[in-house]
């Protein structure tokens, strides 16, 4: 299963900066927690649009980072259908941690 998010292209960023602190990438399972801002899927306002895969919630520091900036209104959880709206099925991008 997936969860689906969007959020400013600012905020994506400073969130990718803090998981990477926080499982102290690049090392050598993987470079980056998430894509650059550049490779990020995005609508044509420019709000960052990401699949993730539940998997990705078991570490506490992405369920906490998450919640807080959905409390604070930075990050907007969608369902699939929102998501698939700008992203056909064809087009699904997963954000997990890979080595490139």
């Amino acid at each position: 299963m997936n969860r689906f998010f969007r959020t400013s292209a600012e905020v994506y960023t400073k969130t990718r900066e803090a998981l990477d602190r926080a499982f102290e990438h690049p090392n050598s399972r993987a470079d980056t927690c998430l894509p650059p801002v550049e490779e990020a899927p995005k609508d044509t306002k420019g709000q960052v649009y990401l699949a993730v895969l539940d998997q990705m919630f078991k570490w506490p520091v992405v369920q906490d980072n998450v919640d807080n900036l959905i409390k604070a209104g930075l990050v907007e959880e969608i369902d699939e259908k929102q998501y698939r709206e700008i992203f056909p099925p064809s087009d699904l991008k997963y954000t997990v941690p890979k080595k490139r």
